[in-house]
């Protein structure tokens, strides 16, 4: 089963939805869930796409709650496994196969190489490294490098949610993604569980994804990712890494300042700048959720 997962992005749904038309591994069941969408993409893929079943959501439910409907709609019927994809994705004809193909014993989770789409010889995603008791708990590995500077296949220690295939073993006994994280570190979070439950992430080279990066929520450094960055992140942090008082302080300040470095990339740097301060904010007074902006 694949999920795309989509919130008015009508184009970027259709141009996801074909590129899966061409994929090589057989009995694919294709299901978009939309988010609440109000410019048409329902009936558009709907028009298109007859074999794509199509799951409406009355709200934005976000990333997480978005996907979860998504494996509640997969789980119900025979499947092995999800394929998790942003709207924003391109999937490479054998990149589902390949996928599945490292899906061994004791893995949970395959990731594929995710590239930028504008530029396919960069790297967006080759594996991540996080270890929620450091100051800077997470990093994407070779990030913006060359992609024949990417290894060869091996264990990562999380995914990234823009394009994850994972087993249907995994999603019964540790769950789905955490509605109360919303949007951004879901992913973080359900890779952790992944592993604590005694189970691997793999990275797949060979698969191979593009992706439209951050098309769906204005840029990637938009008031969005700075909101729920640096409160997602603290608040993933404190989960799996609980510590005294003094140093959970140290922590959010080391995000809030690494998180303030990344301003002078941002074109809406106010905009991003009263999110950010919005994000630490809600982070100290415990809110999780969607954003009351």
């Amino acid at each position: 089963m694949v999920v795309v997962l989509t919130h008015n992005g009508r184009a970027l749904a259709i141009d996801c939805l074909r590129s899966l038309q061409r994929t090589t591994w057989p009995d694919v069941r294709h299901v978009l869930v939309d988010n609440a969408s109000t410019d048409g993409t329902t009936d558009a893929v709907a028009a298109e796409f007859e074999h794509v079943e199509i799951v409406r959501s009355a709200v934005n439910r976000g990333y997480a709650g978005g996907n979860n409907l998504g494996f509640e709609r997969a789980l119900a019927g025979p499947c092995d496994y999800v394929m998790v994809l942003n709207d924003d994705t391109l999937v490479a004809d054998d990149a589902i196969a390949r996928l599945v193909n490292a899906m061994g014993d004791g893995v949970g989770a395959a990731a594929p190489l995710i590239t930028y789409e504008m530029r396919r010889d960069l790297v967006w995603y080759a594996g991540a490294t996080y270890d929620p008791r450091r100051p800077h708990p997470g990093r994407m590995s070779h990030y913006r490098r060359p992609v024949d500077e990417v290894p060869r296949c091996g264990l990562t220690d999380r995914f990234s949610g823009a394009a994850v295939l994972l087993s249907r073993t995994v999603i019964d006994t540790v769950g789905g993604f955490d509605d109360g994280l919303h949007f951004l570190y879901e992913d973080v979070d359900l890779s952790l569980r992944i592993r604590a439950a005694g189970l691997a992430i793999v990275f797949v080279p060979e698969a191979i994804v593009r992706h439209k990066v951050a098309m769906t929520q204005g840029g990637e450094h938009s008031p969005l990712s700075f909101y729920y960055g640096v409160r997602n992140e603290l608040v993933v942090a404190d989960r799996y890494a609980p510590t005294s008082r003094l140093r959970r302080t140290l922590r959010s300040s080391i995000a809030l300042a690494d998180f303030a470095l990344r301003l002078r990339h941002a074109r809406r740097r106010w905009e991003c700048a009263k999110a950010l301060a919005a994000g630490h904010r809600d982070y100290r007074r415990g809110h999780t959720g969607p954003w009351r902006a």
